[in-house]
């Protein structure tokens, strides 16, 4: 009876152990695709499992042989060994199989594929912002810049849809960023100008500004609002040159030519002063303005105005 008891108890902890490799060759054999658990959280679950059940059945075999036995014990000792490390084999082979299997679910085929996938969401999201879908807008770029991280019209269609919702810190990092990949895109410095007039950042308005002219200096709107900004911070002298190359671009614009004939009083610029005048006086013979520019330039001619 004394024999028998150890016997049985080692018996019984190779059955334990045999448990847990059938398990492991299970997993690895019968691996079904569709239903694969998370790589990690198996791993822990087994591996807590596992070091558990072998070191209750060895340390049982142990106890129950006592010294007579030893060699008993050092024979289980030696059979944890090598059951931990076959089953660690088959453990890690379940895990190589699972991530190739992962990968091929849900990896897209070749970076043309993810570009073409990219552009597809990007028509999609143009779509939703037209129609003032914002979120699903907004969605649709955040997944097309995550297949192509390089997608301009991406970054720019996201700059939009943060600044529709009026989330203009996420729209002015979205903008900048874009500047980052295309650095001469002036409609970009457009936007950003935009955004830091709103917040009254009247330094860094008049410098986009000045950014975008410099990109595309055939455009007469943006003169035009340079001028506005740089009276507004009483920069008089660099407006008067600002509306002048936006009623250059645009001789017949009686918004710009007014603008410029008061600016060239303002600033005491008697020959200008004339020169526009007689240019709005036949763009726009109808002004109510015409009299009291008339006088004004008479009087600089007598010398009541002056610079």
């Amino acid at each position: 009876m004394s024999l028998l008891l150890p016997l049985i108890l080692i018996v019984v902890s190779l059955i334990v152990m045999g448990v847990v490799i059938s398990r492991k060759y299970t997993q690895l054999t019968l691996l079904d695709v569709d239903n694969l658990p998370e790589v990690k959280e198996e791993r822990m679950k087994t591996d807590l499992w596992r070091k558990r059940a072998i070191e209750r059945a060895t340390s049982m075999t142990v106890e129950a042989s006592g010294k007579s036995f030893s060699w008993f014990a050092a024979w289980s000792k030696k059979m944890k060994q090598w059951l931990i490390q076959y089953i660690n084999t088959l453990e890690q082979k379940v895990q190589e199989q699972t991530q190739k299997v992962y990968l091929k679910k849900n990896a897209i085929v070749s970076e043309e594929d993810q570009v073409s996938e990219a552009k597809r969401l990007v028509q999609e999201a143009a779509q939703s912002y037209e129609h003032e879908e914002y979120e699903k807008a907004e969605e649709k770029y955040i997944a097309a810049i995550r297949l192509d991280q390089k997608n301009i019209d991406a970054y720019r269609g996201l700059g939009d849809v943060y600044y529709a919702l009026n989330q203009q810190k996420e729209a002015e990092e979205t903008y900048k960023f874009l500047l980052q990949l295309d650095p001469t895109n002036d409609k970009t410095m457009l936007k950003l100008a935009e955004l830091a007039e709103e917040r009254d950042d009247l330094k860094s308005a008049i410098y986009y500004y000045e950014q975008a002219i410099l990109i595309n200096d055939n455009i007469s709107i943006r003169f035009f609002k340079l001028g506005e900004l740089l009276e507004e911070v009483e920069q008089h002298e660099t407006s008067l040159e600002a509306f002048r190359q936006a009623a250059e671009l645009e001789p017949q614009n009686p918004k710009y030519l007014d603008k410029l004939l008061e600016t060239s009083i303002m600033v005491g610029r008697k020959d200008l002063a004339e020169e526009v005048y007689q240019q709005l006086r036949m763009v726009n013979p109808e002004n109510q303005k015409l009299e009291i520019f008339k006088d004004k330039i008479e009087k600089m001619v007598v010398g009541e105005i002056s610079k």
